[in-house]
């Protein structure tokens, strides 16, 4: 038992002294942590300090507070400044010393340390640092303590390590090594598909040089320091930068990162600023490369400014400018945020055509080989999941969101340039997108709002051709919008190419717009494949809007035809409740417009598949089916017609309107039981008078060299516009038209 006893008693004083040889060791660690952390502050604060007294700044403006002095040859006798974690905030001398981005943010506002300098020369003396709360003394005039003073040098190491808390130093001696020239970075910025910031390290195999991106907001003025090629960017940086390859970063983008499924957002990087940056202000980026290790001159790469969320805001801030697809989902604050900003922006212009199949390359070839196959998993992986996946993410499927802006009064196709007088005006194109989302789908989902007179906004949609549409959605489909309130659209078209597109809603479908509500609808086209429940080859269904019925005026729907025959079977709009040539139902003014759609529905007619509202100077010519009721020119229609004509040969037998005749509805009618055809030959005209056509059926392309034998909504009113004046996308017919009575019977326009 003695013995026993004896061992215990020994094991307990082994044990005490290695407990204490441990404590120590440890402070020892947190010691030399703390004095590195000194030493990269000393290091970052020289190495600015001298680039500012290199540059002529202003000495005296480098003041901070007179210090203690030390009782030594270096001090004694000269005036050594200060700054502190405690006073940085009120000195513009830590700007100078370390300006935003020169170190990592928490140390240089957060921190806890204490600078000594001298303003002649500029030279860092000495730097402490610690991390608790607890501050070393200051006398009345912040003078710093003489015992702290003590505790900075070489052989006080223990001292400080035993010191409560443990105090990091770096100075003396070692403080005044030179180092190497550090080389200017090279920066190029790329306002595209994607918003990145290119870097070349120009130091690279010749000087281990940090690099730091440095944005900052030029209305906010936030700011954001970004370590190049560090953790931080594990899911920003797109390259990793050698000699030869840029550091490649993304700060902007339309789809979320390929490879972890990252949401890549501009405002994403106001997380950790004290100022927010504001949604679709200029950003001012430009490269830092310097070193907190040894002391180096300080490179900056050049300044580029460029714009976070699209290609320009104009200098009011009420016009955003769109150049590509990423710039037009921004307009969506829930994508961007960018309503909830004050730049006031309530417009936006298209100044580029963009097609939504080359964006998606563009994203592809823009990765590593490695992303390029994560896009097609991530597209195919999204477009089998749920319907709330669709809803949530951009471009997901491959399929394009629907833009939802409430806070836009207008769209406009091109960048508001001035259209000289009696010009056409022009519009850019959108091609190539597909759209499946669950409820308002089209380029837009919804655009406008309802008004009162207490907020007389009018909205427009203006001078857009959009190509190769293929739309589906729940509520209301159309290739611009799913559905529009109090809104003005002029000047818009939207067709297909080779193959055949469809707008397919359950609810309301228009080869343009699902639904409307009030608004006006002028110089419009399309020439797509529609179904829904109310179905119309331009417009699914109106609405009135209070008193305002809604206005349809000088536009058109193209049909589909072979051979110049329309199918028995396949109609080119069908509508389960209301099929209608160009309008499926609703209350509108109807004027100068015209149809070659063929329509199917259980209401269906030529041109209005079941509405209420004036009807004037239209015609339509396209095959009607209705399972309840049809007419060759409109399934039912409860307000006036004047001067309209629809086809007798296309639809034999069918009055025009499904419910009665109305005697302002005259037939074309050129059989050969008819003598006379004066009337068709006058509505036709002869070839010199036909205007332009694109076909997509061949024989009807061949037989009239690309012209329309029938009137365009230009010449539907020769009162108000002269037949040869020229129009925006009404002025060409896209779309096919009957053809059979030409071919047989009508020998005066062939003149065989």
């Amino acid at each position: 038992m003695a013995e026993l006893l004896i061992v215990v008693a020994i094991i307990a004083v082994l044990g005490s002294v290695s407990f204490i040889a441990v404590q120590n060791h440890q402070r020892d660690m947190a010691r030399l942590e703390r004095d590195a952390v000194a030493r990269e502050l000393f290091v970052a604060a020289q190495n600015h300090l001298t680039m500012a007294d290199s540059q002529g700044y202003n000495g005296q403006s480098m003041v901070g507070s007179a210090s203690a002095l030390r009782t030594t040859a270096e001090e004694t006798g000269k005036t050594i400044y200060y700054v502190t974690n405690a006073s940085a905030a009120d000195l513009p001398i830590i700007d100078v010393m370390l300006p935003f981005g020169a170190i990592d943010e928490t140390v240089r506002a957060g921190g806890r340390y204490i600078i000594r300098y001298q303003d002649n020369p500029a030279r860092v003396i000495d730097v402490f640092y610690w991390t608790t709360d607890n501050r070393y003394g200051y006398d009345g005039a912040l003078a710093v303590d003489a015992d702290l003073l003590a505790l900075g040098a070489d052989n006080m190491q223990g001292r400080r390590r035993s010191h409560s808390p443990i105090l990091g130093w770096y100075g003396g001696e070692a403080a005044v090594e030179t180092g190497a020239t550090i080389n200017n970075p090279s920066i190029a910025v790329k306002n595209a598909e994607r918003l990145t910031v290119e870097i070349v390290d120009n130091n690279y195999g010749s000087l281990t040089a940090s690099l730091k991106l440095i944005i900052k907001g030029e209305k906010s003025n936030a700011m954001k320091a970004i370590d190049v090629g560090t953790a931080e960017l594990n899911k920003r940086i797109v390259e990793v930068g050698t000699s030869d390859k840029p550091f490649v970063i993304v700060l902007d983008a339309a789809t979320p990162d390929q490879k972890t499924g990252e949401d890549l957002r501009f405002s994403k990087l106001d997380a950790d600023t004290t100022e927010k940056f504001v949604p679709g202000e200029d950003i001012t980026v430009q490269a830092v490369a310097y070193s907190n290790l040894a002391l180096t001159n300080i490179a900056y790469s050049g300044e580029y400014t460029v714009n976070s969320l699209f290609a320009e805001v104009d200098g009011a801030g009420a016009t955003a400018y769109v150049g590509n697809f990423r710039h037009l989902e921004n307009l969506d604050p829930d994508v961007s945020s960018v309503a909830a900003g004050p730049l006031g922006i309530t417009k936006a212009a298209q100044i580029d055509d963009m097609d939504w199949r080359a964006f998606k390359e563009a994203i592809a070839e823009d990765t590593t080989d490695e992303k390029v196959e994560a896009v097609t998993v991530l597209y195919d992986a999204i477009k089998a999941g749920t319907t709330d996946e669709r809803e949530t993410l951009q471009t997901t499927g491959g399929h394009y969101k629907p833009v939802n802006a409430d806070y836009l009064t207008s769209y406009d196709g091109r960048k508001g340039e001035a259209v000289a007088a009696g010009e056409p005006v022009a519009s850019h194109t959108v091609t190539g997108v597909t759209v499946d989302y669950a409820g308002d789908a089209g380029l837009f989902g919804a655009f406008g709002k309802t008004v009162d007179e207490d907020d007389p906004t009018v909205y427009n949609i203006s001078n857009l051709t959009l190509v190769d549409f293929s739309v589906t959605g729940t509520t209301s489909a159309g290739a611009l919008a799913g559905k529009l309130t109090n809104t003005t659209v002029s000047n818009v078209l939207a067709y297909h190419g080779a193959a055949a597109t469809t707008v397919t809603a359950t609810g309301d479908a228009g080869g343009l717009i699902g639904s409307m509500v009030g608004g006006r609808v002028e110089e419009c086209a399309a020439a797509l494949l529609v179904e829904g429940d109310n179905a119309g080859g331009l417009i699914g269904k109106v609405a009135a809007n209070g008193a305002d019925a809604g206005t349809v005026i000088e536009s058109y729907s193209g049909g589909h035809t072979e051979a110049g025959a329309y199918s028995p079977t396949a109609y080119n709009v069908t509508g389960t409740t209301a099929a209608g040539g160009l309008v499926g139902s609703g209350s509108a003014a109807i004027s100068q417009c015209y149809s070659t759609c063929s329509a199917s529905g259980a209401t269906a007619g030529g041109l209005i598949g079941a509405g209420s509202g004036d009807v004037s100077k239209c015609y339509a010519v396209g095959l009607v089916k209705g399972t309840e009721k049809a007419g060759a020119f409109a399934g039912r229609l409860t307000g006036s017609a004047n001067d309209c004509q629809f086809y007798e040969l296309v639809n034999l037998g069918m009055s025009a309107l499904g419910e009665d005749t109305d005697d302002n509805i005259t037939e074309m009618d050129i059989t050969e039981l008819d003598a006379d055809t004066e009337t068709y030959d006058a509505f036709v005209g002869t070839r010199a008078t036909w205007n332009a056509a694109v076909p997509y059926d061949a024989p009807l392309a061949e037989y009239y060299e690309g012209k329309f034998n029938l009137k365009t909504v230009s010449q539907l009113d020769a009162d108000t516009k002269p037949a040869a004046a020229p129009g925006g996308v009404t002025a060409t017919h896209y779309g096919d038209w009957p053809a059979p009575e030409t071919f047989v019977v009508n020998t005066a326009i062939t003149g065989s």
